[in-house]
């Protein structure tokens, strides 16, 4: 049942671009062969030699967005992280 509930929005939406959501964080090692080829396929990376890069420097960032033409800016920045012992959104109660 619980593999089922990390499928289920792609059962009941067949045109979501995804369709599959980890529950809990146990769930990529419980299904693990699953998650790791959704998550290749999403990325391009069939060898599975693709690593993540972070590179939080922004010393050389120009934020003014006057220099771009526009008065006010307006953004959205999402977010889908875990916290150790709180479950992923999909669970979340």
């Amino acid at each position: 049942m619980t593999f089922y509930k990390c499928i289920r929005t792609g059962v009941d939406n067949p045109d979501s671009g995804l369709g599959c959501y980890a529950m809990t964080p146990t769930d990529y090692s419980k299904f693990g062969g699953f998650f790791d080829k959704v998550i290749r396929d999403y990325h391009g990376d069939e060898s599975g030699s693709k690593k993540h890069e972070t590179d939080w420097d922004t010393d050389d960032a120009d934020y003014d967005v006057k220099k771009l033409g526009q008065d006010e800016l307006s953004m959205r920045v999402r977010v889908g992280r875990n916290l150790l012992g709180f479950n992923l959104p999909g669970k979340m109660s």
